[in-house]
């Protein structure tokens, strides 16, 4: 994409809204020629021109010819969302009329289809909108969820590109009186002390630590609490796996090892997402495909953030046994397990042996209300983790928070060791450029269009 940066003089056009069958489909286009294409195309019903900011009924026709009843509203430059003139035609979602609307408008001199993320692109170049800010709209399209969208409308809002800006200020100010020292040493200037600057570098240490504290959780944020649900066969797995997401997605039988291979679904408890894994039952086979499914089974039991341990009656030394032999023991964290003896309609069971450190919870996957007692366990497992302060973070952002972090150790050791104002002035500026490379104000347009090429197109 990097080429279509010499080229935003251009018109562009694109469908903003899914491909497919739908009640309505909507073309953005944004650039000079925006409005004047539209009136080829467009026809209003009561034969007005197009006032900005509101919806018109009319007609689209092309050569002479009227395709389709649609509605259009004209956004003016610079008080749109690339901060160019951009009119948005809203046609019935019929794919042929899609089709034959907008290869007339990208067919017209200067005007083009838009590449990925474009829109967005003119708005971050239009000054719109900084570099976090537009990752965050990427993150706002692509949340499954509620939490993880409040936390990208957070970040457009710019809670942290604020931030951001305000610990620069901080650093651009310490900046300015390392370079009056230095340009005005013989001058009687007020001056900062090394405990003073000591202490601005340690709070600006503390608050990027603290940010990348609060990512740490962002995947849980992005896709649920990964649940394994493990066990031998026959134990249960599938038939809780059924209840708790309210219909039969497992296969049910009596015969053990029905599940050869991990079934994943999602449920949501009080606006907190699980993905649940049904996994293939634990035992020692020849089979190869078995072999295969329980090997993906230790796979999950390893990256899962919750295990839920399913016993049936009778099974507590056969399942500890299997552990211990295959070494799996070590990986069942009881912070994050859950001991669950299943078919307590036939058997109550207490725990034994290895099983006794773990949390345990006895279950009959016909009674809704034991089954209640599982997402109820669940949710307890999520406690810990302070889901509303995390903060959603790209890998670019990543990585400059952690040279950010970097570069504030440096300074402080620096600092300590009481350098000349020239080295530390240096290092100074080195972390300016870190923040303006997190905010956008100083990047490559290499950068910015990987960036925007991760975008759906029309936005």
């Amino acid at each position: 994409m990097a080429n279509k940066m010499e080229s935003t003089k251009d018109t562009i056009a694109a469908l903003a809204t899914p491909t497919g069958l739908g009640a309505l489909a909507i073309i953005r286009i944004s650039g000079e020629l925006a409005k004047s294409i539209v009136k080829e195309v467009f026809i209003p019903a009561k034969n007005r021109s197009l006032k900005p900011r509101e919806l018109q009924l009319g007609w689209i026709q092309i050569d002479n010819k009227k395709i389709d009843q649609a509605m259009a509203v004209y956004m003016p430059s610079p008080n749109s969302y690339t901060g160019e003139d951009i009119v948005e035609l809203h046609l019935h979602g019929s794919p042929a009329i899609i089709n034959l609307v907008l290869s007339y408008i990208v067919n017209q001199p200067n005007t083009r289809q838009a590449q990925p993320g474009e829109f967005t692109q003119r708005a971050f170049l239009n000054g719109k909108i900084d570099l976090i800010q537009a990752e965050a709209v990427a993150e706002l399209i692509s949340a499954q969820n509620k939490r993880s969208a409040k936390q990208a409308t957070q970040l457009l809002n710019g809670a942290l590109s604020k931030q951001i800006e305000t610990l620069k200020s901080q650093i651009i100010s310490l900046s300015a009186y390392y370079i009056a020292n230095l340009d005005f040493s013989e001058e009687d200037i007020p001056s900062i002390s090394s405990v003073d600057a000591k202490k601005i570098i340690l709070t600006t240490q503390d608050e990027i630590t603290l940010i990348l504290q609060n990512a740490r959780h962002q995947n849980i944020i992005r896709e649920g609490f990964k649940v394994a649900l493990v066990g031998l066969p026959n134990a249960g797995k599938s038939t809780l796996l059924n209840s708790l997401l309210g219909y039969d997605r497992a296969l049910v039988t009596d015969i053990a090892g029905t599940t050869r291979d991990v079934l994943t679904e999602s449920i949501t408890v009080n606006g907190i997402n699980f993905v649940l894994t049904d996994t293939a039952g634990l035992h020692n086979s020849k089979d190869r495909v078995e072999k295969l499914g329980i090997e993906r089974t230790k796979q999950e039991i390893t990256h899962s953030d919750i295990i839920l341990l399913l016993i049936e009656p009778g099974k507590q030394l056969d399942t500890e046994k299997y552990l211990s032999d295959n070494g799996l023991t070590t990986l069942l964290n009881p912070e994050k397990t859950l001991v669950v003896f299943s078919k307590s309609d036939t058997s109550l069971q207490s725990p034994k042996k290895f099983f006794t450190k773990f949390s345990t919870l006895s279950i009959n996957a016909k009674d809704k209300n034991l089954i209640k007692s599982v997402t109820d366990s669940l949710q307890v497992f999520t406690q810990d983790i302070r889901l509303d302060s995390v903060t959603l973070l790209t890998n670019r952002q990543l990585q400059l928070f952690r040279d950010a972090k970097k570069q504030l150790t440096i300074l402080n050791t620096l600092l300590q060791n009481n350098v000349s104002d020239d080295i530390v002035l240096v290092e100074l500026q080195s972390l300016v450029e870190i923040f303006n490379k997190l905010s956008g104000k100083q990047t490559s347009t290499e950068m910015i269009s990987e960036v925007f090429s991760n975008f759906c197109i029309g936005k």
